[in-house]
């Protein structure tokens, strides 16, 4: 799904309403307001104010700034796809961001970008995932929690001023049995348990499985994959095994370039326009 322009809040409702089969009234439920400011919302007669723009941002997951654009009497035109949660206010911020670009500018960083650490960075994660995914496809908040004390430098997530959710990155250490069953498709992601998780990366030789990731812009998402190669340029774990489990066709795109090998696809229960697509590869040295 290519994003889409908008260009106030209300078609971008109206939009979100389709995309998630919704009526006004269960719309407007969780956000407790009723069907009328719905109306007025989606006809353009009247902005949401302060007090509501927090509970929309919590209630529809849409990118804080994607809502501040267009939340305005001159609102700035914004593209957005709801399926991988990502938006850009040009068509040239629309392209997935080229490895090599990112490998030439490896160092790149930014102070929005920390370890998953406390309760409320493990709930907005978990929160993305369970709209991501079905529940067999998604690991449990105990196993992200684990992955994040094991390996937090392969558990991120970025936040802007305000404090606001803007993605993350998560990468479960897991041993290779465990990781064999997956492929094979004899457990669901599910059924993963804190204890198929490694207690040293350096020492166990988990396979290094990225089932969860997401950023609001392409420039967001090229710090955090900056980070992640890192982390794997200044270890020496040699010949390591790295998986991907994803529904984005920006991890697609990114796997291929990667030179990794699509080992098995099956459609997305959820995102019924999308693929689920698992690919397999290793870091040996020749890709970074």
């Amino acid at each position: 799904m290519p994003m889409r322009r908008y260009d106030t809040l209300g078609e971008l409702l109206v939009a979100y309403r389709k995309f998630n089969n919704l009526s006004q009234v269960d719309f407007a439920s969780p956000l407790n307001i009723d069907v009328r400011t719905t109306q007025r919302w989606e006809n353009n007669l009247s902005i949401v104010k302060p007090a509501k723009e927090n509970d929309l941002i919590n209630a529809t997951l849409i990118p804080h700034q994607v809502i501040r654009n267009l939340n305005s009497t001159i609102p700035i035109p914004t593209y957005y796809d709801f399926v991988i949660r990502k938006y850009s206010t040009s068509r040239l911020g629309m392209k997935t961001p080229d490895i090599e670009w990112v490998k030439a500018n490896i160092n790149i960083n930014t102070k929005q970008l920390k370890s998953i650490e406390t309760k409320a960075d493990l709930e907005d994660v978990y929160k993305y995932l369970t709209r991501q995914y079905t529940t067999k496809n998604r690991f449990s908040i105990e196993v992200l929690e684990k992955a994040s004390k094991v390996c937090p430098e392969l558990n991120l997530i970025l936040r802007n001023n305000g404090q606001y959710y803007m993605g993350h990155y998560s990468i479960i250490p897991i041993r290779e049995y465990v990781y064999n069953r997956i492929k094979n498709k004899e457990i669901t992601n599910s059924e993963i348990t804190i204890h198929d998780l490694v207690e040293n990366v350096e020492r166990d030789n988990p396979v290094f499985y990225s089932i969860s990731h997401s950023a609001e812009t392409n420039d967001l998402l090229e710090y955090l994959l900056a980070k992640i190669i890192k982390y794997f340029q200044d270890r020496n774990i040699p010949n390591y095994k790295i998986a991907s489990f994803s529904n984005r066709h920006d991890t697609r795109i990114i796997s291929e370039q990667m030179g990794f090998k699509l080992i098995w696809k099956h459609k997305d229960k959820i995102h019924l326009q999308n693929n689920i697509d698992f690919f397999e590869g290793r870091y040996n040295g020749a890709i970074f």
